[in-house]
């Protein structure tokens, strides 16, 4: 059994604590919104993947944009496309991630990439089944 690269392997699912959240958006927005109540997704890309976000704290709220802050602020998640669940637990209150993807989703899939190089295809074959209509040529 190698690495597998099917539909799967691009599943992710994370739980990130509201302390860590709250520390996040510390950083990113320089605020405080004190304890973390509920994150809630106010704008999603073409892709799906979410934009903007408002995370909302028991001082005051505050809004994460754009997708790389987001994915920063809330503890280095994969991918901004996902559903988010609010959870209270013995430990306090935390966010379950379940998303898809790896980074921004304007581009080439790593993961893809990488079972077609396994399947020995050459890399104007898994550039040309990216960007398809593109053509390659020399420029140096």
């Amino acid at each position: 059994g190698g690495t597998r690269y099917g539909r799967e392997s691009f599943r992710w699912e994370k739980t990130v604590g509201a302390d860590e959240v709250r520390r996040g958006v510390r950083e990113f927005t320089g605020g405080d919104v004190g304890e973390v109540l509920d994150l809630k997704p106010l704008e999603r890309g073409v892709s799906g993947r979410v934009t903007r976000l408002r995370v909302v704290g028991r001082d005051s709220a505050a809004e994460l944009s754009p997708e790389l802050v987001i994915r920063k602020a809330l503890g280095g998640l994969k991918s901004s496309l996902f559903v988010v669940d609010a959870r209270d637990g013995p430990s306090g209150r935390a966010f379950h991630f379940r998303g898809a993807g790896f980074g921004h989703g304007v581009g080439l899939c790593q993961v893809g990439a990488i079972g077609m190089a396994d399947q020995q295809k050459k890399y104007d074959a898994i550039l040309t089944h990216y960007y398809p209509g593109t053509e390659l040529i020399r420029i140096y």
